[in-house]
């Protein structure tokens, strides 16, 4: 997890910025910040660190606006994340700067009144929370590498929060709408929930991980470990209606979490997948296999050969025979249900069926025929999704 410099705008010594050109850069991510002052632009890709924030008020060409655009096009070469100029000596940036940073999707900044060495500070100070940050998201990195080792997941998790009890869940979280701030839920939920909680940014989503002491779980009473993280939701005044909610199965060791937050993740992927909003992952079915699994290349070679067949033969006879399997597997190989679905008669349904058996060759499998066509399409749909 890196600081962007759009989430560097949210800084307070930065509220006076205003963005002029490379608003698709945005999304830079940066490593540092720097001042520049007398360097020469000749010099700058030696002495930029990729990724810098820079801040000047370009002193060092002052009686030579028509050196701007040279400067910046350094700049950029240097791989720097943006630039700020201070408006002491120059109000703006040309137009040809202007045109030259947006092809290049570089952020171009001015401001005025606020001090660099306070921006300098306050970005440094976000810069070493985005490092910790980051710290935390490599321990988890670690678990899920190390599922299978419950003494260096448990070690790991510690590190994570030396205050987790045995029994515990994990959620993973993913905002249905993509301006929703998910600092703002984490910081929430770590103030709010209690010490044997814990909230992160991980791969985009919120993690969330509730620890239980077992005395306070009557009958090893799991279920209410599921209940008590969405009600922790809505204490914490977020609506479960604008979240994908994926959880894990409950678990009662430490050295599970790797496992359980490879859980709640795929239960995330199956609601995101079924635009529902919320999953466990003991609730999969058969996408409890195909998730962690579905960048198996033998899984990809056995969907593809199938689905390959019927695709041709839609395309040589103007047909909809992969729609009709995909909706025949979708109402469990019930033929009135799928027909329903497809506005059909019955026995349409069942010729299209037919067919379909027919060039697949379905009917020389060795068993277990419906289901053969059901992994082909569910595989195909979640490559597809």
């Amino acid at each position: 997890m890196s600081l962007t410099v759009h989430e560097a705008l949210s800084i307070k010594a930065l509220e006076r910025f205003k963005l002029v050109a490379g608003a698709n850069g945005l999304n830079n991510k940066i490593s540092r910040v720097g001042i520049l002052d007398h360097e020469s632009a000749n010099i700058l890709t030696s002495i930029v660190f990729p990724q810098e924030f820079l801040f000047s008020n370009l002193i060092m060409i002052k009686d030579h606006p028509e050196k701007m655009i040279d400067y910046i096009k350094a700049v950029i070469e240097a791989e720097a994340a943006c630039f700020a100029l201070k408006t002491i000596f120059f109000d703006e940036f040309p137009e040809e700067v202007i045109e030259y940073a947006n092809k290049h999707k570089f952020p171009l900044f001015t401001f005025d009144e606020t001090y660099i060495e306070n921006i300098i500070l306050e970005v440094d100070q976000s810069l070493n929370v985005y490092s910790q940050v980051a710290k935390l998201q490599g321990y988890v990195d670690e678990m899920l590498i190390a599922e299978n080792d419950p003494l260096k997941v448990r070690t790991l998790a510690m590190k994570l929060n030396k205050n987790f009890s045995s029994h515990f869940i994990v959620g993973t979280l993913q905002a249905k709408d993509d301006s929703q701030s998910n600092a703002l839920a984490i910081s929430t939920l770590n103030q709010v929930l209690g010490k044997k909680t814990w909230a992160m940014e991980y791969e985009d989503g919120i993690l969330l991980i509730s620890s239980f002491h077992p005395r306070n779980i009557a009958n090893e009473d799991t279920a209410y470990m599921v209940d008590y993280i969405l009600d922790a939701l809505t204490a914490c005044g977020l609506e479960q209606s604008d979240y994908y909610i994926g959880l894990c199965d409950p678990k009662t060791t430490i050295g599970s979490m790797g496992r359980a937050v490879l859980e709640s993740r795929y239960a995330l992927e199956y609601t995101q997948f079924k635009n529902i909003n919320i999953s466990q992952f003991k609730d999969l079915g058969v996408y409890q296999v195909l998730l962690p699994n579905l960048s198996n290349p033998w899984f990809y070679t056995y969907y593809e050969s199938m689905i390959q067949k019927l695709i041709a033969y839609d395309e040589a006879h103007a047909t909809d025979l992969l729609y009709t399997a995909q909706m025949y597997v979708a109402c469990d190989t019930h033929i009135q249900r799928t027909a329903e679905k497809l506005y059909q008669h019955v026995n349409t349904v069942r010729y299209r069926i037919k067919k379909i058996r027919e060039v697949l060759d379905i009917e020389n499998y060795d068993g277990m025929k419906h289901e053969s066509l059901a992994l082909a399409i569910h595989l195909y749909n979640l490559h597809n999704r």
